[in-house]
């Protein structure tokens, strides 16, 4: 059985028992990027908290709000240490 057989074998498993899904990533308290341990498909959660497939696009645009937190945080930590 090659990987390709394999990596179907389990995309029909997930079909019929459901996806575990595990978390891959914590981008805010509300916005998660999650992976199947059988099949590895990825998905991360809406505005309304369901999950929904991930897409190039929404990747993007998770990236965009990561980077604009990071900056923030270390803005505030920045101002933190000229106070102190």
């Amino acid at each position: 059985m090659n990987l390709a057989e394999l990596t179907n074998v389990n995309r029909l498993l997930c079909s019929i028992s459901g996806h575990k899904y595990k978390l891959v990533k914590k981008i805010t308290k509300h916005l998660k990027h999650y992976q199947c341990n059988c099949c590895g498909s990825q998905v991360t959660t809406n505005s309304k908290g369901n999950l929904i497939s991930l897409t190039e696009e929404l990747k993007l645009i998770h990236l965009g709000i990561e980077t604009v937190i990071v900056k923030r945080k270390s803005r505030k930590l920045n101002k933190k240490k000229a106070v102190a």
